[in-house]
């Protein structure tokens, strides 16, 4: 079985959250491959850096800011440009034969969503909300046919 869990170094709560759950994984299905990947390193290597740094200046810099923009943005869903990554999506998913998913980083479940309801396939996507309050960004639309199943 091949698991794939996405997260990013934003503040590394979502990567220390990743490295547990592998470690756990690990120890309980020996048998599993768990692979880590930063998703922003994945899909826009050529400007990690400028991302990283960039919200590392805006929460220690302008927390003020980054507060207004994230109250702000609460019920709203988005990751940006997703139609255009979902091949990267696809190209990551095939090289790593992933079965199962696990995101820690809102903008990963959203990626996986986007790529299962525009490939219409029913991969396991679990998403671990690592953040200390709700936001819509973690949530993703479920499409219809897994409604049907779920309702089924």
């Amino acid at each position: 079985m091949n698991i794939l869990i996405l997260t990013g170094r934003l503040r590394m709560g979502h990567y220390s959250t990743s490295a547990a759950i592998k470690e756990e994984i690990t120890d309980t299905m020996p048998y599993a491959e768990v692979q880590i990947v930063d998703i922003f390193d994945y899909i826009v290597p050529s400007i990690i850096n400028l991302i990283y740094s960039g919200f590392d200046c805006l929460v220690r810099k302008i927390s003020t800011l980054y507060n207004v923009m994230c109250k702000a943005s609460k019920n709203y869903s988005s990751a940006p440009f997703k139609r255009i990554f979902i091949n990267r999506i696809e190209k990551l998913l095939n090289k790593t034969c992933t079965d199962i998913i696990i995101s820690t980083i809102p903008i990963g479940s959203q990626y996986i969503s986007a790529y299962k309801e525009y490939r219409n396939i029913s991969l396991p996507l679990f998403t671990y909300i690592t953040d200390l309050f709700d936001h819509a960004e973690w949530l993703a639309k479920i499409p219809m046919y897994i409604l049907l199943e779920l309702t089924s």
